[in-house]
This record gives structure tokens, sequence and C-alpha cells, in this order.
């Protein structure tokens, strides 16, 4: 048996009703961040009707490099360094979110008559396939934050059992920021992916006018 000197007696017990006192008032359950979400949405400011010669596509499921089939933010803070945020999430996985975005997009193009999500018989029809191959905040100067887009398109041209790829291109964007937030980067995403379709449109629209070209 553990025996206290009486001297200290009166100390132990105001140490031990202080810790109580006070040990009462500590909140263990500490707050953390909520998740947020976020899907890009890109809109035409015009509308066109399809010309007479518009074409049906089939737009294929978009991919993704290893590193973007994460719904997390990424960020590039050094030329070889990347960081993942997980407060910040794409709503949908990342290529999913493009396969919709870029769906919606060329249904209302005057060069496209139909989207079609898998053939149906059509006698010529054009398939398009995506990768997306970058998709971050570019913050390796915090001055000047950018938020960076790349896509890998193919178009390759099917008329009955011939395939023949017209051809395959990678569109880059880098759009700047204002400054460094999660609906700034959102922001710079959707004007980069809008570039990106336009520049697209405005090559698969010289394939349309040279059926010969390879």
């Amino acid at each position: 048996m553990i025996k206290i000197n009486p001297f200290y007696a009166p100390f132990l017990s105001l140490f031990m009703i202080t810790l109580l006192v006070f040990g009462g008032c500590v909140n263990l359950k500490k707050k953390f961040p909520d998740i947020k979400t976020y899907d890009l949405n890109i809109e035409r400011t015009e509308s066109e009707t399809p010309a007479v010669s518009a074409v049906t596509v089939q737009l294929k499921p978009f991919s993704a490099a290893s590193e973007l089939k994460g719904r997390f933010f990424v960020y590039r803070t050094g030329d070889n360094h990347y960081e993942e945020d997980f407060y910040n999430q794409t709503l949908v996985l990342p290529a999913d979110m493009l396969t919709e975005n870029v769906s919606a997009w060329l249904s209302d193009s005057p060069l496209i008559r139909y989207v079609l999500d898998e053939a149906v018989g059509e006698d010529s029809v054009f398939t398009i396939e995506g990768k997306l191959l970058e998709l971050y905040g570019d913050y390796r100067d915090e001055k000047l934050p950018k938020a960076q887009l790349a896509l890998k398109l193919t178009v390759r041209e099917v008329s009955g059992k011939e395939t023949n790829t017209r051809f395959q291109k990678i569109y880059s964007q880098a759009v700047s920021m204002d400054r460094i937030s999660a609906s700034s980067l959102v922001e710079g995403w959707n004007k980069a992916l809008e570039q990106v379709l336009r520049d697209f449109e405005s090559d698969f629209g010289s394939i349309l006018a040279n059926p010969k070209m390879e």
C-alpha cells in the first residue's frame, strides 16, 4: 500500500480537482473540413442547326492516365511533385466527367447529326475515342496558378467492315487562375475543355471537308 505524506495531501487533492475540471472541458471531437465535390459544365453560347452534311458519331467512354483514375483534385507543386487533395473531389471519375461533357458539346455541334453510345448499323460512322492525360492545378508558381488539362482524341471512320484512323491528336490547355482555390480551378478546367473542343471541332471539320485525308 502506498503511503502519502500528510503534508502533500492538500496539494494532491487540488491537483486531482484541477485535472477533472479541465479534463472535462477538452473536446476530443475534432472538426475536419467538409469534403466538397465539383463537376465540369461547359455550354455553347450559340445554337446552330446541323448542316446537311452532318455526320453520325459514336462516342466511346473515355479512359484516363493511371494517376487520374481517382476523384481527388491533383496539384502540381514542383516539376516532379504532385499532391492529392482529399477534401476537394470530382463528382464522378474524371474520365466519366469528360465523356459526359464532350457528348453534350458534340450533340449541339452543326457538324454532327447524332451522337451514339454504340454503333447501330449505320452505313458509315465516325468513332471518337478520348484519353485524359492531364487534369491538375499547376501551382509551381503560387503567384501564377494555372488550370491544366490535356486530352488525346482519336477519330476513326467505320464503313462496313473497314476501319480507318483519320487522325489522333493531343489537345493541351493551360488557363490562368485569378487565385488558388477549388472553385477557381474548376472554372479554369471548364475554359480549358471548351477551348480543346473548339480546336477539335475545327480539325474534325477539316476531316469532313477532305474525305480522302489519311
